[in-house]
């Protein structure tokens, strides 16, 4: 047994759901999906490699749970749509073939990436330039602050995403709190300038993070795994760090989410 990490090959249970060991596939992003966003054999085939060499949860990532917080020009899967399924059902099922358990993360782009075809919204009204990554070059794009039936939409969304994962075969879902996606936008005070219940303390400003968490329970009921994933500082000299992070930590734990 290796002295430094005693547990590491130990089983773990939560929820219900058994882990063989505390070795997580971290969520990898697609780039072979089909013409339509669908997942093809390529991906089958490097999700199934990794659980059959041992690790105890294998992540889809980078999946969109709504068509407000995805980009045309980037591989993601839609989990709002019915075609989907398929794929994702057979994937779990690869998936836990070979006793690893299958996790689904759950994603909301908001202002980041931008999309010229569509209305761009964050956590408040902004004028955003950055690199597209696309070879031309830096763009600028007008941000319109998510008015709250959006929020409701997307909340929404969240826990229908997290039911389809489930209804496929999927054990667990991966809610994306962190590199400067949308929930981590409304909990950033530099971002998030809003004077109503979704800006403002830091309780107002993980409110969209947990109504996410309370919506996937609502979904999917008590015994289904629900993870997240946050940066412990948002990277911007005024924004969030270590200390407002492990509060954001204690309030997802204290709406349900398992591991952190």
């Amino acid at each position: 047994m290796n002295p430094y990490f005693p547990h590491l090959f130990r089983p773990l249970k939560v929820r219900g759901v058994t882990y063989r060991n505390r070795i997580f596939m971290a969520p990898t992003s697609l780039k072979e999906l089909t013409d339509h966003n669908y997942i093809d054999y390529h991906t089958f085939e490097y999700m199934e490699r990794r659980a059959r060499g041992g690790a105890a949860s294998v992540a889809l990532g980078d999946s969109i749970v709504h068509e407000t917080g995805t980009v045309d020009w980037s591989k993601k899967l839609h989990l709002w749509e019915d075609r989907a399924e398929p794929g994702i059902y057979t994937l779990a099922t690869k998936i836990r073939s070979h006793g690893a358990v299958p996790t689904l993360e759950l994603n909301h782009a908001g202002m980041h990436f931008h999309d010229d075809n569509r209305i761009n919204y964050g956590p408040s009204d902004c004028v955003d330039t950055m690199d597209q990554g696309d070879g031309q070059g830096k763009r600028t794009h007008k941000i319109v602050a998510m008015p709250k039936e959006v929020i409701e939409e997307v909340v929404e969304a969240y826990g229908k995403a997290a039911y389809r994962a489930k209804h496929c075969g999927f054990q667990a879902v991966l809610v994306h709190a962190g590199h400067g996606w949308l929930l981590s936008q409304f909990f950033s005070p530099i971002l998030n300038q809003r004077t109503d219940e979704f800006g403002g303390s830091l309780e107002n400003r993980a409110r969209l993070a947990c109504m996410v968490v309370d919506r996937i329970r609502q979904y999917c009921g008590p015994n289904f795994v629900i993870e997240a994933r946050i940066s412990w500082m948002e990277g911007l000299s005024e924004g969030y760090g270590l200390e407002e992070s492990i509060e954001f930590c204690k309030l997802l734990e204290a709406h349900g989410v398992d591991l952190i």
